[in-house]
């Protein structure tokens, strides 16, 4: 089903607070697990797709914008991931403090609260809610 995708990003470091938002045009998928969200990248280019299963893992997978990853993201617990850049890797670890979405089948959200971790130390705290819903006239 084609969806608006509305995406708020909160990244707060040194005390400093940053807030990104963006709305875009994607596609919303469900099974008996969980469901999915894709949309493409209109900052980074590439491709995004969110997929919440069992209601409490979150995972994050960006492809074909030079910028890759995957991430996890699971309440209490360490995941790392490795960020590929045009320079190199990044090696870094998730630290997920909450996660709750829900969904009705044609509307929605996704929120998660991690700390971004580098040789284990905090490099941002970070709120991400995605809320989506059918796109109108399609």
């Amino acid at each position: 089903m084609n969806v608006i995708i509305e995406i708020i990003n909160t990244q707060t470091s040194e005390g400093e607070t940053q807030k990104i938002s963006d709305k875009t045009k994607g596609e919303f998928f469900s099974d008996e697990n969980g469901f999915s969200l894709r949309y493409a990248d209109k900052k980074l280019g590439g491709h995004t797709a969110v997929t919440v299963s069992g209601g409490d893992f979150v995972s994050v997978v960006r492809t074909g914008s030079g910028y890759d990853t995957q991430m996890f993201f699971e309440k209490g617990k360490r995941r790392p991931l490795v960020y590929n850049t045009p320079y190199g890797e990044i090696m870094l670890e998730t630290d997920t403090k909450k996660i709750s979405s829900l969904s009705d089948g044609k509307s929605g959200f996704i929120e998660f609260e991690y700390d971004l971790l580098q040789g284990g130390n905090k490099q941002s705290g970070n709120r991400m809610k995605i809320k989506f819903s059918e796109e109108a006239n399609v």
